[in-house]
């Protein structure tokens, strides 16, 4: 099974198990905590996942730092279980697809705008605004700067793209005229 499908099943399992306690939050939180712990010791990541280490000493260090972040019960029962299953290494993926479930939940939609200049607040905020009524979500919105794009900007919501920078005019334009002289 690819680490995409072992992320979906267990982040939808979660992510139900939140739903009958009603503890999205407290499972966001738990997560974001014990992904932060374990990125700022990247040793320990690599312990739990040594499958030279006996499970129970790995358990050991798990059952400790789940105790001292005072994760969510369902949360710590799923981190046990991929160290049982040696599967820690996919904490990341199911993290990053639970994030999106939770979202998708509470009508949260993410979304990227680049451009080739720093947008100014008040557009920013016109850009979120305006996507969020298209979109009949609240959208979570960051931005980034490419002088590549000439000018415009580029959107992205999930697999969406709408495109309206210099750079893609420019190139469909060359694309017609290319097109237009073969004939």
């Amino acid at each position: 099974m690819s680490r995409t499908d072992v992320a979906r099943r267990y982040a939808k399992a979660m992510v139900e198990l939140a739903d009958e306690a009603g503890s999205h939050t407290a499972l966001r939180e738990g997560v974001e905590k014990l992904l932060a712990v374990l990125e700022a010791t990247p040793e320990a990541t690599v312990f739990l996942a040594n499958r030279t280490v006996p499970v129970a000493t790995r358990r050991a260090l798990l059952d400790k730092l789940l105790a001292e972040l005072h994760v969510d019960v369902h949360l710590g029962n799923l981190v046990r279980l991929l160290l049982d299953r040696g599967r820690i290494d996919d904490l990341a993926a199911i993290a990053a697809r639970l994030a999106e479930l939770l979202d998708a939940r509470s009508g949260i939609v993410k979304a990227e705008v680049v451009t080739a200049q720093p947008l100014s607040p008040d557009a920013f905020d016109r850009l979120r605004g305006t996507l969020g009524r298209r979109l009949g979500s609240e959208i979570e919105l960051t931005a980034t700067v490419d002088d590549g794009l000439i000018g415009g900007l580029r959107v992205q919501v999930g697999q969406l793209i709408f495109d309206a920078s210099v750079r893609n005019h420019l190139d469909r334009l060359r694309e017609r005229l290319a097109a237009s002289h073969v004939a």
